[in-house]
């Protein structure tokens, strides 16, 4: 999604020093990142001479250091850009407070996601994410009352989650102010823990080609629920999300 046809996305950062076991951490987990004047001076060069109107932030993890990231929302601001920023990736939701998401919204932000996975504690921990869930929802529910579009991203299928979980996940979704919420697949990556994980339960992925993954149909589920279930599974927690009266409204 782009509030403006002229928009651009800008890395400002490389890396993030979490360690998730589903994802690829193709730019390594240390985290190097540029100052914020030297952003700000390739935005503003994007504005005035090449009439961007909007900046995406795709980094891994924009939010880590939360005074480089303030510096950047003022320095918009201070130097008169007038754009609409948004974050294509999911920041780290339970680093975010009330004053990120204020100077994020005076900036110009109008979209942030959040990276949430699952809403099952176990998994939480299993998957190395450790999210505080409950302060991911009081920072969904403060973005969203800045009219900041708030979006979740999950995952479902882990090894050994059961259809109890991935309905926790859902039911976790559909309590928060979220506007959006996108439940996808687990895939096991090779280079990935969740790949030596799947790989240690006797799933094949280790034969799969790279173009084979599919986060709508994953050549190899991973959870031990028959294809056809989870399926179910996830239209209900869909219909669940999408058709809920109050977020309707």
């Amino acid at each position: 999604l782009a509030k403006r046809r002229a928009y651009y996305s800008v890395y400002t950062s490389r890396g993030c020093p979490f360690g998730c076991a589903f994802c690829q951490n193709l730019f390594g987990r240390k985290y190097r990142f540029r100052s914020p004047e030297n952003v700000l001076d390739e935005v503003e060069i994007l504005v005035r001479q090449y009439g961007i109107e909007e900046i995406h932030f795709p980094d891994d993890c924009f939010n880590l250091l939360q005074e480089r990231a303030l510096s950047i929302f003022d320095g918009i601001r201070r130097r008169g850009l007038k754009i609409a920023v948004a974050f294509p990736s999911g920041l780290r939701g339970d680093l975010l407070d009330r004053t990120f998401l204020e100077t994020a919204q005076k900036a110009g932000v109008y979209k942030i996601p959040f990276g949430i996975e699952t809403g099952s504690l176990r998994l939480q921990k299993r998957i190395g994410k450790s999210l505080d869930l409950e302060k991911i929802r009081q920072n969904i529910a403060l973005a969203s009352n800045l009219g900041i579009i708030t979006q979740g991203f999950f995952i479902l299928g882990f090894p050994t989650e059961t259809e109890q979980e991935m309905l926790e996940t859902g039911r976790f979704a559909q309590k928060t102010k979220l506007h959006f919420a996108t439940f996808n697949w687990a895939n096991a990556f090779p280079g990935t823990a969740l790949f030596d994980w799947a790989l240690s339960m006797g799933k094949p992925v280790d034969a799969v080609a790279p173009d084979e993954f599919d986060f709508d149909d994953p050549p190899v589920p991973l959870a031990d629920i028959a294809p056809d279930r989870m399926q179910a599974i996830a239209r209900q927690i869909n219909s669940g999300f999408y058709l809920d009266p109050s977020r309707l409204w």
